[in-house]
């Protein structure tokens, strides 16, 4: 399902058929891409023996992984002039991407492989 949200923002908001919700928003004035990804984690979701682990979570996600140290993830990031951004709140653990859209398509594999 497809639906425009105000006239003046032009955003689309889609639902995919895993309840995934993707809004987005094209503008032209810059050629850059920001992606944004919020999962339903935050401490309001936490059982009391795991109070604290989305706020960890958002700031080791960056940290290193088993194929790859913290040193290889920033210089990747770094090599397509990406910028990556990790937080959590009490509702939502949120990641950001903002790079050149011409190098999206490789900033995406990055972070998936990551």
């Amino acid at each position: 399902m497809t639906t425009m949200i105000g006239r003046g923002l032009a955003a689309r908001r889609v639902v995919l058929e895993n309840s995934a919700v993707v809004i987005s928003k094209e503008a032209r004035t810059v050629p850059a891409v920001t992606i944004q990804v919020s999962f339903k984690a935050g401490s309001i979701y936490e059982r009391d023996d795991e109070l604290g682990l989305s706020n960890l979570t958002s700031r080791t996600l960056d940290r290193g992984t088993a194929r790859r140290s913290t040193e290889d993830i920033a210089e990747a990031l770094d090599a397509r002039g990406v910028s990556l951004s990790l937080s959590a709140n009490r509702h939502a653990l949120s990641v950001t991407c903002t790079c050149l859209t011409k190098t999206s398509r490789r900033c995406c594999s990055c972070s998936a492989t990551s």
